[in-house]
């Protein structure tokens, strides 16, 4: 509650420096503080270097979630080729692996039609 108190009663950014919290939300709140008080050019710096940061994440989470579904897709399509080496049907194989049977008819199909080509060339074909 003190360090509260400092913070609403600093008069300065020295003020706000002498501040010694371990607590975040007044760390933030400090931070906060001294964005509103800084110059429209400064401001606009802090504005786009956040915005770099979040647009990063972004594309960060863009990236493992694509990476991810990649992942899967390949796993599903090992997963049909073996199931067909033991001739099972599109039918049994969706339900067997509780996929969506579209996709394990496209999937089915491709290994069919293209039986020499490797995981890759059907996970592009697809």
């Amino acid at each position: 509650m003190n360090d509260w108190i400092r913070v609403f009663n600093a008069k300065t950014e020295d003020d706000l420096d002498m501040i010694k919290t371990d607590n975040p939300g007044i760390l933030e709140a400090i931070k906060e503080i001294k964005l509103a008080s800084a110059g429209k050019a400064i401001r606009a710096m802090y504005d786009a270097h956040m915005k770099e940061i979040r647009d990063r994440n972004a594309r960060d989470d863009y990236v493992r979630d694509e990476g991810r579904a990649m992942g899967e897709l390949r796993k599903i399509i090992s997963q049909v080729r073996k199931k067909i080496s033991k001739n099972m049907s599109a039918e049994e194989i969706a339900d067997m692996l509780e996929e969506d049977i579209d996709l394990i008819v496209r999937i089915y199909n491709t290994l069919e039609n293209h039986p020499d080509w490797n995981d890759e060339k059907i996970y592009e074909s697809l």
